[in-house]
């Protein structure tokens, strides 16, 4: 595949970049909440942390993507999705009963990815199997609606670790980062008057363009909530006054080249068990040194 030379970013390189901003978001979510027994000095680079933490999910989104356009077997990815969603699901579980807290209030990125690909997945289905893409889309509406009344206050009606992370927000950037190729594919072919599309997908500006499509995505979405936050502060869901700094991932993905990189099992499923382990080291480390907070973000 041709690519740009400022283009220095491959899968893996994004998948590095995701790991260590999200251990970074996470550390700051824990001395934040630990925030009145801390130093202010502290506290403050626990809000550092979590702005550099915010680069992670719209990453995470894009390599969703690639994985949904690029498996053979969609079914055995959403396979490896929902064992995530379970492992997940169950540590946290655990957590909520046993220490009676709440480890991730914000809810399991993996139900975002698991609803987003099963919705795709139904969606391009033929027949009446294209209806079940409520289902997914039905989590992801009550997981938004119960981050407007735990915003406004209100007792969440759904439990927080059957949430989808990010909701509304992170089901359109995964959605729409991989429907951005099939418009790529018709806008690249009219502009170019060609049909070999397996040859224009190799071309560089093939890759940049899709880039900033996505780029384009992400800036949209993040200034509609915003948007929505500043005309009413309940109807912040995400913390905007963070969340935005979410555009800082633009960068890497204008570098972006769309090759996959050095490729091993042990990495593929490396990076799937660091985010629980990352969670329980974190949360044994903090709770061993400074107790039991109610814990979330």
């Amino acid at each position: 595949m041709q690519r740009a030379k400022y283009q220095i970013f491959n899968t893996l390189s994004l998948k590095i970049i995701v790991l260590v901003t999200m251990t970074l978001d996470h550390i700051g979510a824990f001395l934040q909440h630990y925030s009145s027994s801390l130093d202010p000095n502290v506290v403050f680079a626990g809000d550092i942390f979590r702005i550099f933490g915010r680069i992670a999910f719209p990453l995470v989104a894009l390599l969703f993507a690639e994985a949904m356009r690029h498996t053979h077997d969609k079914e055995h990815y959403m396979s490896r999705l929902g064992l995530m969603t379970v492992m997940v699901l169950a540590f946290e579980i655990g957590i909520y009963y046993g220490a009676n807290t709440s480890l991730m209030d914000t809810g399991n990125i993996f139900i975002t990815l698991l609803c987003s690909a099963s919705f795709i997945y139904f969606y391009e289905s033929k027949g009446a199997k294209q209806f079940l893409a409520l289902i997914p889309f039905a989590v992801i509406i009550l997981s938004f609606i119960s981050d407007i009344y735990l915003r406004a206050g209100i007792e969440p009606f759904y439990p927080s670790y059957l949430k989808a992370q990010f909701s509304l927000y992170g089901f359109i950037l995964c959605i729409g980062f991989y429907f951005a190729y099939h418009f790529s594919d018709q806008r690249v072919m009219n502009l170019t008057g060609r049909n070999d599309l397996a040859s224009l997908r190799s071309e560089p500006y093939y890759r940049s363009f899709t880039n900033i499509l996505w780029i384009a995505l992400l800036t949209l979405v993040t200034i509609i909530f915003w948007l929505i936050s500043y005309i009413d502060v309940k109807a912040d869901m995400y913390n905007n006054a963070v969340q935005s700094y979410a555009m800082l991932a633009v960068i890497p993905i204008f570098l972006y080249n769309g090759e996959k990189g050095y490729q091993k099992k042990i990495i593929q499923y490396g990076c799937y068990l660091y985010y629980p382990l990352h969670l329980l080291i974190l949360f044994l480390a903090f709770y061993l040194s400074m107790g039991l907070p109610h814990i979330g973000w």
